[in-house]
């Protein structure tokens, strides 16, 4: 099997705002392999018509959590010596199903790899990305191996500059206190743009947000697209208030919050509250 690492990160353990949803479903892929992917998805439609997508289920990134699922599922545990050894025990694949790796190993953990909805009978489909996936960094050698038309791997290193597309991941946190605000960017009625830490990560709500943003923000190469849900989630592993991050209060463009100067206020209100 290639080893598809991807630097410090651990197989099946990487954090998903380090990732890039590339169907709109919750197929993620690492941020290199998602722009060779969407650059190779736009090639094959334009060449033959194929609409190349993530197949149906967990095609793409798999957590430790799924790994383990899918092992489990297609192998059995036994008392003699198989060869194949996880948590304690020897295991063998159950007859007539697909072959799965042994949980955090599997190269769908490192969020390069991709179960595509292609197979050999999809003839003019199947010829194109036989010569030319490589173009785009993907490769089928591990699926040829294990006999699985569907499985195919980004061998693009992760960072690499992908021509026409924005390859860069979203930064893990800046846990300082003096860049942990909320800003508001842009006033798109009806819905605001908030970035979180500037040049961090923006929570943008609809297209036409997201087309003022880029028209108006200098930095907008600094600052990402995210849906409500992975905003969210990053306010709650930031600590931050979600009644800070929305129009609640009616902030007015330029508005900013920090936990420094809210710790200060609370502090103050507590201290008057004293009478000290």
């Amino acid at each position: 099997m290639i080893n598809l690492q991807w630097g410090t990160q651990k197989n099946g353990q990487i954090d998903r705002l380090l990732l890039v949803d590339v169907s709109g479903r919750g197929d993620y892929l690492e941020p290199t392999a998602a722009a060779q992917f969407k650059r190779m998805q736009a090639a094959i439609r334009r060449d033959v018509g194929f609409d190349l997508q993530p197949a149906p289920g967990s095609s793409a990134y798999r957590p430790a959590s799924i790994q383990i699922d899918f092992f489990t599922e297609r192998y059995t545990k036994v008392a003699y010596n198989t060869g194949l050894w996880w948590n304690g025990s020897y295991w063998t694949k159950k007859p007539g199903v697909a072959v799965a790796a042994i949980p955090e190993t599997s190269n769908h953990g490192w969020a390069r790899a991709v179960d595509l909805n292609i197979s050999q009978l999809d003839k003019k489909a199947w010829a194109w990305m036989l010569a030319h996936a490589a173009e785009y960094g993907f490769s089928w050698a591990t699926g040829k191996a294990s006999g699985e038309d569907w499985h195919w791997e980004c061998l693009t290193p992760p960072g690499t500059a992908v021509a026409g597309l924005n390859a860069t991941p979203l930064p893990k946190p800046q846990m300082q206190e003096d860049v942990m605000s909320i800003i508001q960017v842009v006033d798109v009625k009806p819905n605001p743009v908030y970035i979180v830490a500037p040049e961090f990560i923006a929570h943008i709500p609809n297209p036409a947000a997201l087309a003022v943003a880029k028209a108006n923000l200098a930095t907008f190469d600094g600052v990402h697209n995210v849906t409500t849900t992975e905003f969210n989630a990053q306010l709650d592993m930031l600590r931050i208030p979600v009644n800070q991050a929305y129009h609640f209060g009616g902030h007015p463009v330029g508005y900013s919050w920090s936990r420094e100067s809210d710790n200060a206020a609370q502090l103050a209100a507590i201290a008057k509250k004293l009478g000290i």
